[in-house]
């Protein structure tokens, strides 16, 4: 009995210490093309989508013991890269130092720097990593909203 209970507490030690090596994962940003239409916000970026291409190839199989040639089709998963435009309504426009663009600075701007850094993981972005960023750099904030809230379900009968 008391070994067994050294076997598991060295065990839940070991899983305990070993999750607390792990490291979080860094956030990643891509970089957006900012537009304003109308005095609306518009962001433009690209991504990577997975897109399944039927193909067609001739195969030789054997059935009832004779050859028979047959065409035989397959889809293969391809990368593509696809633009996505995005409305800007959930997102606010700050520069390096964190102050919020409004919509007159934020359209002078644009027309020396349209490029922005957007959140992968739609959180704010980590200030460490704008360490490296250019003076002039622009950052795409998410604004936080609130979940709607769910109206009870009716009584059963």
């Amino acid at each position: 009995m008391l070994r067994t209970m050294l076997v598991v507490g060295l065990l839940l030690g070991t899983v305990a210490l070993s999750r607390a090596d792990e490291k979080p994962k860094p956030q990643t940003v891509s970089l957006a093309t900012l537009k304003l239409n109308g005095g609306k916000l518009l962001i433009e970026r690209q991504v990577e989508v997975v897109v399944n291409v039927p193909v067609s190839e001739t195969v030789n199989v054997i059935i009832n013991g004779k050859t028979v040639t047959q065409t035989v089709t397959k889809l293969v998963p391809q990368t593509k890269t696809e633009i996505v435009t995005l409305l800007g309504d959930n997102f606010e426009v700050q520069d390096l130092a964190g102050k919020t663009l409004d919509t007159a600075k934020l359209a002078e701007v644009l027309k020396t720097n349209n490029k922005a850094l957007f959140p992968n993981d739609g959180k704010p972005i980590d200030p460490a990593s704008l360490k490296g960023a250019k003076e002039g750099t622009l950052v795409l904030v998410p604004i936080k909203t609130e979940a709607p809230k769910k109206e009870p379900s009716p009584p059963k009968d």
